[in-house]
């Protein structure tokens, strides 16, 4: 259970709220406090609380374990009598929460997640329409948990599925390119080779002749094309199987703009990189590749949309203590504040683009990273667009 968002509890107070069952169960039972309780591991964290400050409290200390355990109704009529709570300061100490009522969370795999409670400063009873109240309120809010449930994991294959779709249509793209090209230029290059020879009997005779040069410059074209069908082969070839390979982080980055140099020098951005020619960090080589080269692709759009004089993507690294960190910084339109904190999302882009999976490539470079035992995030404390990748160095 601990995969799905739920137990994030960062996400149980932004995405679940179920303040109005709460205090409109609080109105019905009458009582001071009604909550809803989720166990994670050794915690137990209160949700859309009616009354009640505390935000979280150890499992063992808490009184909705009792519910937890009992999967029926668990009625506390007056803590002050009962000696299971002797030592239980939230029935004892100042505030003496004496009566209690709860009803647990069962998931439909039987699974128990948590309850529904309220609790009183007075020994009580609840009468038959309470108890079937907070019978009923217990089945609303399961209801909802499992759809949200459904929804992230729906969400989960959908971003999967299209994660794949796109790497595998990058290989299959880029494997075919490879052939189509290598075949053809194989010829080439062999037929070349053989006019070169005949050539240069010939200008043992004629030595006016500057076929020589042209020959060169043909060949250098053929070196080049070998070399970015290479690089685009290699950059095709992700896959979370990848295994850790120690790397220079500068070479890493002559392979990208190895294969964007052309792209670059058309748009009249400036690249410019501060990073230290020797470093060498320990990673999954083409995965890393595939962020770095998402970041830069970001930056070098945002850039084609801005309508600055001079443009410029800047590219720093620097050891802080025990992380590397690197910086992607460019000059381009920003992002609004309102997309800051929402660009990690899976599916959320700030590219209006029609018919392509949109909203991926942040997502997915997070997950890369973090896969890596690394971070991702955006800094706003610049007055330029800066990405930062931190990756903690191993000893």
């Amino acid at each position: 259970m601990k995969s799905f968002a739920i137990f994030d509890p960062k996400r149980i107070l932004t995405e679940l709220n179920f303040k109005e069952l709460t205090d409109t169960l609080s109105i019905l039972c009458n009582s001071a406090i009604a909550a809803v309780s989720i166990k994670i591991d050794d915690k137990i964290f209160f949700m859309s609380a009616k009354g009640l400050k505390v935000k979280k409290i150890k499992y063992e200390e808490s009184y909705c374990k009792y519910s937890i355990k009992s999967k029926k109704v668990f009625l506390i009529k007056n803590a002050l009598k009962d000696k299971r709570l002797a030592n239980n300061l939230y029935f004892t100490g100042k505030n003496k929460f004496v009566f209690y009522a709860g009803y647990p969370l069962i998931l439909k795999n039987r699974r128990v997640i948590g309850s529904i409670f309220i609790m009183d400063k007075k020994p009580r009873l609840l009468t038959k329409n309470q108890l079937l109240f907070l019978k009923k309120y217990s089945i609303i809010i399961i209801n909802y948990i499992e759809l949200f449930l459904k929804n992230v994991e729906l969400d989960t294959i959908h971003f999967n599925y299209i994660k794949e779709s796109r790497f595998n249509s990058i290989s299959m793209l880029s494997s075919g390119i490879s052939h189509e090209i290598n075949t053809p230029l194989a010829i080439i290059s062999g037929k070349l080779n053989i006019i070169d020879e005949k050539i240069k009997k010939f200008l043992v005779v004629n030595t006016n002749l500057k076929i020589e040069k042209d020959f060169d410059t043909i060949k250098t074209g053929i070196e080049r094309i070998r070399k970015i069908i290479f690089a685009l082969k290699k950059f095709s070839e992700l896959s979370d199987e990848e295994p850790f390979t120690e790397n220079k982080l500068i070479d890493i980055f002559k392979a990208i703009f190895f294969l964007l140099e052309k792209k670059l020098q058309n748009s009249n951005i400036k690249i410019k990189i501060n990073i230290d020619e020797n470093f060498k960090l320990k990673c999954k080589l083409i995965n890393l590749s595939h962020v770095f080269f998402n970041l830069i692709i970001n930056a070098y759009e945002s850039l084609l949309n801005s309508n600055k004089d001079e443009k410029w993507i800047k590219i720093e690294s620097h050891v802080n203590n025990s992380d590397l960190i690197v910086k992607f910084i460019d000059n381009g339109n920003g992002l609004k504040k309102e997309d800051i904190e929402k660009i990690m999302e899976p599916f959320f882009s700030t590219k209006n683009v029609c018919n392509i999976p949109k909203g991926l490539g942040l997502s997915i470079a997070k997950g890369i990273i973090k896969a890596q035992k690394g971070e991702i995030y955006y800094d706003n404390s610049t007055d330029f667009t800066t990405f930062i990748v931190l990756f903690p160095l191993q000893k």
